[in-house]
């Protein structure tokens, strides 16, 4: 039977880089990671909104972005299979603000470079679904191979996703698959189709602190430097094992452990 979570979690992005949220109870350890997930995406897009913040000397960046989770449910495969995608995944029947990834690479004086992970925003007319978009059962995306046997486990969850700028306001179904590899790392694929499952399934993997950050004129902005205090790891977080960040128990408060000072 599912395991039912009364609980949510927010992000919002603010003029300072802050991050709000709610709900603060110990959680299963995939929880933490869907949490880890969305914040992980929250930092992408919040580096990438400072960089070109002040690359362009604007007076302000782009709104507050926050992604809001609630009705959270976990369990095994075995008790969703003879649900149909749909029931379980929104598919978008309007435009969308869904995310693109990359990298922005800095080089410096010397030929060093400096890394970070980026995420934009931008509006989908028509969302390309993947094979888990179709309108099969998931027993039937696991019989054909659209969905590889690997994964065992599930969290489904409600988003209420809310941009300012550009606005943007959806409520919706999605889902994140776990399993684990031979190699005994993670395994995850997440279904997410306003979000995009491609941008938080580029979350799982190293965590790079965003180092550009801490080149001028970057490194003198206050609102950067803000930023940069906030997504330092704190004391006792502990590495959540799919995303790499350092994360609380409930995977609340999540950051990136460095050696480098800021």
């Amino acid at each position: 039977m599912p395991r039912i979570f009364f609980v949510s979690v927010a992000w919002l992005a603010t003029c300072c880089g802050a991050g709000a949220v709610r709900g603060y109870a110990s959680v299963p350890e995939d929880l933490v990671a869907v949490r880890a997930m969305y914040t992980k995406l929250w930092i992408a897009w919040r580096v990438h909104a400072l960089h070109e913040t002040v690359l362009r000397q604007k007076l302000t960046d782009s709104g507050p972005l926050r992604f809001e989770l609630s009705d959270i449910k976990e369990g095994q495969i075995s008790d969703i299979a003879d649900k149909f995608v749909p029931d379980v995944v929104t598919k978008p029947s309007v435009p969308t603000l869904s995310f693109a990834t990359g990298s922005w690479v800095l080089t410096q004086r010397g030929g060093q470079q400096a890394q970070a992970q980026e995420a934009s925003a931008s509006w989908t007319t028509s969302p390309s679904f993947s094979p888990e978009g179709t309108n099969a059962s998931f027993a039937k995306l696991f019989e054909t191979g659209a969905v590889q046997r690997v994964f065992s486990r599930y969290v489904s969850f409600v988003v209420h996703f809310t941009c300012q700028d550009p606005a943007f306001d959806a409520t919706y179904h999605a889902l994140v698959l776990f399993g684990t590899g031979d190699d005994g790392k993670p395994l995850v694929l997440p279904m997410d189709h306003f979000v995009g499952g491609s941008a938080l399934a580029a979350q799982v993997g190293p965590a790079l602190f965003p180092q550009p950050l801490l080149v001028e004129p970057w490194r003198s902005d206050l609102e950067v430097m803000r930023f940069l205090h906030w997504l330092a790891a704190q004391p006792g977080c502990s590495i959540e094992p799919a995303t790499n960040l350092c994360c609380d128990p409930a995977g609340v408060r999540c950051g990136i452990k460095t050696k480098t000072g800021i």
